[in-house]
């Protein structure tokens, strides 16, 4: 009678680095986090805008995205069809920004003045 070899896999040591492989995956995406906005706290400026320089309009942003030109509240649809239009085309800007507004609303505004064609574009804090 022959003996019969055991021709079987061991594949426990296998499944071990599987459930490490695992839990390693699970442990490492948890620590993932996405980030919608990004805070900045923006240090004030040692030198000053100079005070005899005069500007065709100003343009204020606040921190809940309200958009202010002069003194007068605008919409946002409403100011960005403003330069859709090229109302801004040639000017020199004034854009006051709040300490706490959300940079994904600083740099939209930013852009599209900067493609409007704004002659001048200085920033300033609102306090």
């Amino acid at each position: 009678m022959r003996k019969r070899r055991n021709t079987g896999l061991d594949i426990s040591s296998l499944l071990d680095i599987i459930f490490i492989l695992l839990i390693f995956v699970m442990v490492s995406i948890s620590f993932q986090k996405r980030f919608t906005s990004l805070e900045l706290d923006l240090p004030k400026a040692k030198e000053t805008s100079k005070g005899n320089q005069k500007f065709d309009l100003s343009i204020s942003i606040k921190q809940k995205g309200q958009i202010f030109l002069g003194d007068s509240q605008i919409a946002k649809e409403e100011f960005f069809l403003k330069i859709s239009k090229n109302e801004f085309r040639d000017k020199s800007i004034l854009l006051n920004v709040e300490k706490k507004v959300l940079f994904e609303d600083f740099i939209s505004i930013m852009n599209s003045l900067k493609d409007s064609g704004a002659k001048n574009l200085e920033l300033g804090l609102l306090e």
